[in-house]
């Protein structure tokens, strides 16, 4: 699984340009003014070079005044100009050969720009499966960034001409237009029906999602009224020479819509009226000119991200705390993504519900709204919110944890303040609070600077400073947050994607009737919120192996995978189903003693211990695959000992020595 990078090193790879892109960077800052001064000097040369001309080497010497020389001069940036035959000094010389490079120079630049559009048209006409990026802003220009780095090709549509981004994205091999991209014309000149991918990411979530319908329409409608010489153009373009010249990218595969929303409100709704499923059930025709919406969020994402870098499980172990206990502080959008995350991915081996408290100077309003949204929360986790402001004297001298175990129990801090600056005086407040019980503490940022990366420093690198003090660690920035591999997240669909396949078989073996069951159903066509469990489910692998000591590498030949015993995936049977509790409840479900999807009532939401043997066969199952479901042609994982993990079961019984079902 894509690993985020620290944010130091993002920091200092931006930074290090090669002297190839610093010369292309100051040229197109700088280009015409460099050239004026060239302009002048080859002047003032020139005018040494015809008086020295006129008084040494003409035959018979000629007087020329300075108003006959600067016109000479003048005419040496006009191509075809006529200059004295024979011998020459030579500064003409050299004045004569540079002014005819300036003018060519200034010629060809002034070309270019005023071509420009025309020239993008041209090579835009020879691309195929390439990105369309709706939005240049910080998201924006970090996924062109990261998909140019792939060596994709990318199409930007921003509304700002003046948008300071378009030139540096320009040069590294985007095509840039400017105007709304809710305009379908602007959608066709970006040659969207050929597109692979589009992001709409502008800033805000109607227009993302106008974009995204829009874009829908195109990707799938069937070209009408293509003049005759623009159809033929494009099949001349496509041909296999010219494809392998232009184009980076393999065979079309199913194609999709990206739409950042802000608003995860909206978008559950949106999810619940199955707006969105309506559009992508549409009958399009071909299988593989499918086109799918997906919804994605940045503080979804810094929240996944959080988790899978700093584990709280892990943190816990290391303190020898029997739960984990998560003191949030502010409970805006970050907030509530943080409790969402760790209420999805929280089950460890241990069994243990985690703990929240939050911290926020709205913390009643705040709690009565988020329990109105997720009541069901409260059989997930632990909540317990406090009204306090970061700056009260309940809040610096920690007495606020008094009744919950103290500053001991706390197994991580996450400060989710809007503000900035307020959140870093939190976190430097917190150090002074924990700096006994050596609690993390985790700060979201938006942006890499020098002091974010001063903060989250090892101690050894700053001398002086108190080794008993722990660093504050930044998670959520946007170039971690939203960068391509974690929007567009392949591996978790892939592995998303086997794991329903064994389900499917599974149910198919039992004698399951796939009509009176919509799970029953190939990928493609599984409603979106069930693919989403399914990724759910992928993404907690990660957990799942920590628990056991194990976790997933690239595979080595002769490298043997590891195999589980039959603790280990009873166990990790068990951790499956409490997850699917938590994405059943989240999602509105609630426990009934028939299953009703209308009413989204299920019998199994139950304990492990309290469920029959047939539904905890699901869970095994799917732990007994997933070694050969890892072995996919697009995972290509092999699940492996970690010599620095320590597992939570005895090792018995090998997973060979049972059956694929558990009996």
């Amino acid at each position: 699984m894509h690993q985020p990078t620290p944010v130091h090193k993002n920091l200092n790879e931006e930074r290090s340009l090669s002297l190839r892109e610093r010369i292309r960077s100051y040229w197109a800052d700088h280009g015409w003014l460099l050239i004026g001064v060239a302009a002048i000097l080859v002047y003032a040369l020139g005018i040494l070079g015809f008086r020295q001309y006129y008084e040494s080497f003409a035959q018979p010497k000629i007087a020329c005044t300075g108003g006959d020389l600067a016109y000479m001069s003048f005419q040496l940036f006009r191509l075809g100009s006529v200059v004295p035959v024979g011998p020459k000094p030579w500064l003409l010389e050299l004045a004569r050969a540079l002014a005819t490079i300036i003018t060519l120079t200034a010629a060809i630049k002034a070309l270019m720009l005023f071509f420009h559009e025309k020239l993008q048209r041209l090579r835009l006409l020879f691309w195929s499966n390439h990105i369309v990026i709706c939005g240049l802003g910080e998201k924006g220009k970090q996924l062109a960034l990261d998909l140019l780095k792939q060596r994709k090709q990318v199409v930007i549509i921003d509304v700002d001409e003046k948008n300071e981004k378009t030139r540096h994205l320009t040069e590294k091999g985007a095509i840039v237009f400017t105007g709304n991209a809710t305009d379908a014309y602007l959608l066709k000149k970006a040659r969207l029906r050929h597109a692979r991918r589009l992001f709409a990411v502008c800033g805000d979530d109607w227009v993302n999602l106008d974009i995204a319908l829009l874009a829908h329409h195109l990707m799938t409608a069937d070209p009408q009224n293509t003049p005759r010489w623009l159809e033929w153009l494009n099949n001349l373009a496509q041909t296999p020479g010219l494809r392998a010249l232009f184009s980076t990218e393999g065979a079309k595969s199913t194609r999709s819509c990206f739409v950042h929303l802000i608003n995860t409100e909206l978008r559950d709704l949106l999810a619940r009226h199955r707006v969105l499923s309506k559009v992508d059930s549409q009958v399009i025709g071909r299988v593989d000119e499918q086109v799918i919406i997906n919804c994605f969020n940045i503080y979804e994402n810094a929240a996944r991200q959080l988790f899978r870098v700093y584990p709280p499980e892990v943190a816990a172990l290391q303190r020898k705390q029997k739960t984990v206990h998560i003191l949030l502080i502010g409970f805006g959008q970050m907030g509530r993504s943080v409790a969402l995350q760790i209420a999805k991915a929280g089950h460890y081996a241990h069994g243990q519900r985690v703990r929240f408290t939050v911290v926020d100077k709205f913390a009643e309003k705040k709690r009565a709204f988020f329990l109105h949204t997720y009541p069901m929360f409260k059989e997930i986790c632990d909540l317990d919110f406090v009204s306090l402001d970061t700056d009260d004297k309940g809040f610096l001298n920690g007495s606020f944890l008094g009744e919950k175990g103290g500053p001991d129990s706390v197994t991580q801090a996450i400060v989710c303040l809007e503000n900035e600056s307020a959140a870093y005086i939190c976190a430097l407040n917190l150090l002074h609070l924990f700096r006994d019980s050596h609690c993390q503490i985790l700060v979201r940022v938006t942006a890499e600077t020098k002091m974010v990366c001063l903060l989250a420093a090892d101690q050894s690198e700053i001398p002086g400073l108190n080794d008993q003090i722990l660093p504050i660690h930044a998670f959520g920035c946007i170039a971690s947050s939203c960068s391509a591999d974690l929007v567009v997240n392949d591996e978790i669909d892939e592995m998303a994607r086997q794991m329903h396949a064994s389900y499917f078989r599974l149910k198919i073996e039992k004698g399951d009737d796939p009509a009176n069951d919509v799970s029953m159903k190939p990928w493609d066509q599984l409603s979106e919120d069930l693919k989403d469990s399914n990724r759910q489910q992928a993404e907690h692998l990660e957990v799942k192996l920590r628990a056991v000591g194990c976790k997933l590498a690239e595979p080595v030949t002769g490298q043997a995978a590891a195999t589980f015993t039959f603790e280990e995936i009873e166990l990790l049977a068990e951790m499956e189903h409490a997850r699917w509790n938590a994405e059943r409840f989240l999602a509105g479900w609630t426990p009934g003693e028939h299953r009703d999807p209308i009413k989204k009532v299920s019998p199994h939401l139950k304990a492990w211990k309290e469920i029959d043997e047939p539904i905890k066969d699901y869970d095994r199952n799917t732990v007994i695959k997933l070694p050969d479901m890892l072995t996919y042609e697009k995972i290509r994982r092999v699940i492996v000992r970690d010599d620095s993990a320590k597992s939570q079961v005895p090792d018995t019984a090998s997973i060979r020595e049972i059956s694929p079902v558990h009996p």
